[in-house]
């Protein structure tokens, strides 16, 4: 996988430079990511831990997944992959470098609250206590353990990422009814979920106590926030989250900076965290930014979690077919999602549109598809340098694969971006 040092590139062109001065952005963020790449895994039904997969998440040198129970046997799991294991390729609990937790023994203070499953989760490091995982977790029906519409309701779990170990739980049901996710801003460290159920129109938020999470023994202890409420892209309240199966808000994560929040329903879904308006969302079946997935009854394709891991910046893991910096699953509910032979996809989307000007086949803005010119590319690119389409965030990168001169209109560089080149110098000139 190619790494790229995103502002050490050669690109002899004033405008860009001028383009991030003319923001009130001192550090300028690119985190636009959209651009899908393909699946890795691609309808894998032998993964190991592909059964009613839930959620993604990922420390600097692992994945972190969850899979629900079934009545087949299927067990609530919170895994602990290294990111050089390849995905697509079978993997067993503790086994080798793999790591599972799995419900009931590793979780006997759920499995007392009526607690079996796994939902979305989110990985946060914090700069004086440590490394934790935050998990949606509550009741699902299988094996007797729990009654879905009786117990407790939905709880956010907390794991010590680095001991692998249950710390706590903490009951969230007073505030929301069901959920399948949550996920922390990696700035404020504040915990975001929404019930999974159609119609939502806001999102919660939590404050954590990390002094009581840090005292002898842990405890987990939230403090409900204001809400963030969601608006359409012209400002308005909306609604997220839609009739039909999978239709809910299944997922959440943010960007690295914290400017932009990632969040799957019927699809996926953008939103900028200063103002809480969506931005763009994916489409299905088409497009750049394409999530495909059918929820007919006859497939139950099911959007889940998903994570921000720049897989492409220097000193990163090798991770074998995957790149990109967005990564969501889709998950295949084979036979009604009654059997352990579910089918999971894993869907890669970049910030970085490629360029080639020797290029001359179909042109995408992939690495083996890439643009033959600058003004491709740029087309592609969400914000505006006036904050008006992302007032907190956003923009992309353009890697041009091929050093030399591009003629290119003079009228680029109103939007915020960046431009590298690793082989050599780039000019850019008008075109004539």
């Amino acid at each position: 996988m190619t790494r790229h040092n995103t502002l050490s590139a050669q690109i002899l062109v004033a405008l860009v430079f001028l383009a991030w001065a003319a923001t009130a952005e001192a550090e300028p963020t690119f985190e636009a990511a959209y651009l899908f790449l393909g699946n890795h895994p691609h309808h894998d039904g032998d993964t190991g831990w592909h059964c009613d997969t839930q959620g993604i998440a990922h420390d600097s040198e692992h994945w972190y997944i969850t899979n629900s129970c079934k009545d087949d046997g299927c067990k609530g799991t919170l895994w602990k992959v290294p990111a050089t294991q390849n995905l697509a390729l079978p993997i067993t609990c503790n086994s080798g470098e793999v790591s599972c937790l799995v419900f009931p023994t590793d979780f006997p203070d759920l499995e007392a609250d009526g607690i079996n499953k796994f939902g979305g989760l989110d990985y946060f490091e914090h700069e004086e206590h440590g490394a934790y995982l935050f998990v949606m977790s509550e009741c699902n029906v299988c094996e007797d353990v729990c009654n879905y519409y009786s117990d407790l309701g939905p709880t956010i779990t907390v794991i010590d990422a680095d001991a692998f170990s249950y710390l706590g739980h903490f009951l969230v049901a007073s505030w929301q009814d069901h959920g399948a996710w949550c996920a922390v801003h990696p700035v404020s460290g504040t915990v975001y979920s929404a019930a999974d159920m159609v119609g939502q129109t806001a999102l919660l938020r939590y404050e954590v106590d990390w002094d009581a999470l840090v005292s002898e023994p842990p405890v987990l202890t939230l403090q409900p926030l204001d809400p963030f409420y969601l608006l359409d892209e012209n400002g308005d309240p909306m609604e997220l989250g839609v009739e039909g199966f999978g239709g809910g808000i299944q997922g959440g994560t943010f960007s690295p900076s914290g400017r932009l929040l990632f969040m799957m329903a019927d699809g996926i879904h953008v939103f900028d965290v200063s103002t809480g308006r969506r931005v763009v969302r994916s489409t299905n079946g088409s497009g750049h930014f394409n999530y495909q997935y059918d929820p007919g009854f006859f497939v139950r394709e099911e959007p889940e979690g998903l994570t921000y891991w720049d897989l492409d910046a220097p000193g990163t893991p090798d991770t074998p077919d995957i790149g990109g910096q967005l990564h969501a699953i889709m998950l295949d509910n084979d036979n009604g999602g009654a059997t352990t032979e579910d089918d999971v996809y894993l869907k890669h989307y970049s910030v970085r549109i490629y360029v080639d000007g020797t290029y001359s086949g179909e042109e995408v803005g992939t690495p083996d598809q890439p643009f033959n010119s600058i003004s491709e590319a740029y087309n592609l690119v969400w914000s505006r340098l006036d904050g008006e389409w992302f007032p907190g965030g956003g923009g992309a990168i353009i890697q041009v694969e091929t050093p030399g001169t591009y003629a290119e209109p003079t009228t680029l560089f109103q939007k915020r971006l960046a431009l590298t080149s690793d082989d050599g110098p780039v000019m850019i000139v008008p075109e004539p």
